[in-house]
């Protein structure tokens, strides 16, 4: 429901600020994609490039960002995107959407590292956590392991690359262009495990291991 107002605000934001000649086209909703540690350089060089032509092809306004996030704070996405410290930036900015009762975007994170973010869970109603085998899943958050969808090797630096995982996220992102406002298409097709309670092995490194005892 606040993904269906999501899209509904997004559309109605733009049309209110387009020109005569833009408001004839089609509004776009945007996905925000938000690269992973040292990918400072321009985001057609970047590892989620092919994904973000993809999406563009697909309908999307696509905005790439350095998982520092200076240049989209500002921006509403209905579908956010984060590979590794991007993914932790993902939950950042979507729990910030959610404090400034905005609205919920969808989060798809590709070997979510929280580490570098202070946000160690799933911050609204949906997430989905596609990992390799070397990565934590993430509390609040579907988790997907990456052998469920393709039968080559992955692994933290290739997972944004592979063919099998963007097809599986391209048919998320199909869906909810059209109102979709949960994630069937990747937790039923490929038998995500569903949300579970606790804390993230980021969190407890954090407040447990580098924190001083005495805190």
């Amino acid at each position: 429901m606040k993904l269906a107002l999501g899209l509904a605000s997004a559309g109605l934001a733009l049309a209110l600020t387009a020109s005569p000649a833009a408001a004839q086209s089609p509004v776009k909703p945007t996905a925000l994609l938000f690269n992973g540690l040292a990918q400072y350089q321009p985001g057609a060089l970047t590892p989620l490039a092919p994904l973000a032509n993809d999406l563009r092809q697909q309908g999307w306004r696509v905005l790439i960002d350095t998982h520092l996030g200076l240049s989209t704070r500002d921006e509403e996405p209905v579908l956010i995107i984060g590979h590794s410290a991007g993914g932790a930036r993902a939950y950042m900015f979507g729990k910030r959407m959610v404090t400034e009762a905005k609205f919920h975007p969808t989060i798809i994170t590709l070997d979510a590292a929280t580490v570098w973010g202070d946000v160690y869970r799933c911050p609204v109603e949906q997430c989905i956590n596609i990992h390799s085998p070397t990565y934590p899943k993430i509390p609040g958050s579907y988790n997907l392991a990456s052998s469920k969808v393709t039968s080559s090797i992955v692994t933290h630096v290739s997972i944004p690359f592979n063919s099998d995982i963007r097809k599986a996220i391209l048919a998320q992102s199909a869906d909810i262009l059209r109102g979709g406002s949960d994630l069937k298409q990747l937790t039923t097709a490929y038998q995500a495990e569903p949300p579970t309670k606790g804390r993230s092995v980021a969190d407890l490194w954090r407040r447990e291991i580098r924190q001083p005892r005495s805190e």
